[in-house]
């Protein structure tokens, strides 16, 4: 077959975004050490939450993100070697949530105290995962966990008291260990 010759030049269609490396900026950018720090301090006060009755609920649901998160930042390989730590988290959060679940709805029950030293220190040890990543990689991480937290089918935390619509944790309907070893 004879090659046929073009009339006009070969002109490519394809144009770049004009943002292009805006965009791509953004993703591998590290995530702003306010927003951090701000993360660190809220795990914090929802470990110290954990002994006050009214906010018990939230603050383990907080911590129990927090877990998954961390895991996730674990198998995504970004950070690694701190997966004793969040596995004794993980620990002391099932615990915890044993002993507030024995009737099948949430009662308040202190913590001991090697628990909340292992929770603060997942507190240090998920800020130092967090500001070793990209705003894309945080973006990512974040989503899974939220995604593994739907799977547990934990149900909305109960209504501050005397607002006369509260919901109960109840128990999943999975074990919630386990669920690091993925």
């Amino acid at each position: 077959m004879a090659k046929k010759n073009r009339s006009k030049p070969f002109v490519s269609r394809w144009k770049a975004h004009g943002k292009t490396f805006e965009i791509a900026a953004a993703g591998v950018a590290k995530v702003e050490h306010a927003t951090v720090k701000g993360l660190g301090e809220s795990l914090k006060h929802s470990v110290n939450g954990l002994k006050v009755p009214e906010r018990s609920a939230l603050a383990w649901r907080d911590l129990r993100l927090a877990v998954s998160v961390a895991g996730c930042i674990e198998r995504s390989g970004v950070v690694t070697g701190l997966s004793q730590s969040i596995a004794d988290s993980m620990e002391a959060l099932e615990a915890i949530f044993q002993r507030c679940m024995v009737d099948g709805n949430w009662c308040h029950e202190n913590p001991r105290d090697h628990e909340m030293a292992v929770l603060s220190e997942l507190c240090d040890v998920h800020a130092f995962q967090l500001d070793q990543l990209t705003a894309r990689e945080f973006a990512r991480v974040s989503l899974q966990g939220s995604e593994e937290m739907r799977a547990l089918c934990m149900p909305p935390v109960p209504a501050p008291y005397g607002s006369g619509d509260a919901q109960v944790l109840r128990c999943p309907s999975q074990p919630v260990s386990g669920q690091l070893a993925r």
